[in-house]
């Protein structure tokens, strides 16, 4: 789940090759399928927004962050990590997540540029 300032982004699912996402199937284009926004149902798509946001503000970020979460067949939620600099190559989520609301990757760096000011 991207945030940019305190927009949240809408949650990326990835669906890697054989349930292992690893370095090659991170880095290498065409292997993992991205599932943008993710097919979730309305209120698990809240509640992941929700603990991402909780997560970013509650560790003190600000800015640009993606909060990684797994959720388990009975919908309950686990943040993996929090990464305050996510990537922003042809296969990274942040970009991927803020194309499928209609920010381009130009205007994605405009507004991570303004959120980062002192």
């Amino acid at each position: 789940v991207g945030i940019v300032g305190e927009q949240i982004l809408p949650i990326v699912e990835i669906l890697a090759p054989e349930d292992c996402f690893d370095f090659k199937a991170k880095y290498t284009k065409g292997i993992t399928d991205y599932l943008v926004p993710a097919p979730l149902e309305p209120e698990q798509t809240r509640a992941c927004q929700q603990v991402a946001l909780r997560t970013f503000h509650a560790l003190g970020c600000r800015g640009v962050g993606r909060v990684d979460l797994r959720m388990d067949l009975s919908g309950d939620l686990y943040v993996l990590e929090l990464n305050t600099i996510p990537g922003f190559t042809e296969t990274s989520l942040l970009p991927m997540a803020a194309a499928s609301m209609g920010i381009g990757f130009p205007e994605l760096c405009h507004r991570v540029m303004e959120t980062s000011q002192c």
